[in-house]
């Protein structure tokens, strides 16, 4: 009877484990309206945990920084000058779906809340709360669970479009990043 409930814990432990990942990953940040005269481009990454309880619908928790590039103030076709903005770091919390039958490359589309800091050196409040939806692909995928996967994805993020400072502009731009994951 021991030996019978310690490797039906040992199983139980090890499914459950196989339901949660973490990973990590880089992503080019592209402006898109109406920061796009000021900003040239971002780089940076993020971390994620997220679980996969429910074979369909994933949950996700996740930290982004990304360094902004500005582009020279001789290039910059809008007056004044736009504020020099310098790096975004936020927290995200997302919900992912597969919509179709898994298959070896699944796709999915995700939307999420992104809660953060975009700072620039002006006077405005750096904090914003925004969205983000996007759509990427897993690979390799396993059933009937993966140790590790790779992630494409491409999104479109408003970052601070329900929550900003009066003098800021709604700041969007897309992402398209590859990251790996690791099961937990």
């Amino acid at each position: 009877m021991r030996y019978t409930c310690a490797f039906l814990i040992s199983c139980s432990m090890a499914a459950t484990a196989q339901l949660h990942f973490f990973g990590a990953g880089g992503t080019v940040w592209v402006p898109f309206r109406e920061i796009s005269d000021a900003v040239r481009l971002g780089y940076g990454g993020s971390l994620v945990l997220g679980s996969r309880q429910y074979c369909q619908l994933w949950g996700l928790v996740a930290l982004h920084h990304y360094q902004l590039r500005m582009r020279d103030t001789a290039k910059i076709h809008s007056r004044p000058l736009p504020p020099q903005y310098q790096e975004i770091t936020a927290a995200e919390v997302a919900i992912r779906s597969f919509p179709w039958h898994p298959t070896k490359m699944p796709l999915y589309v995700q939307l999420g809340l992104l809660g953060g800091a975009i700072n620039a050196r002006d006077a405005a409040s750096p904090l914003g709360l925004g969205t983000l939806i996007g759509v990427g692909v897993v690979f390799p995928f396993s059933e009937p669970c993966c140790s590790w996967f790779l992630e494409a994805s491409g999104q479109y993020a408003l970052w601070n479009v329900l929550l900003r400072d009066d003098l800021r502009p709604v700041i969007r731009s897309w992402l398209v990043g590859l990251h790996l994951r690791f099961g937990l």
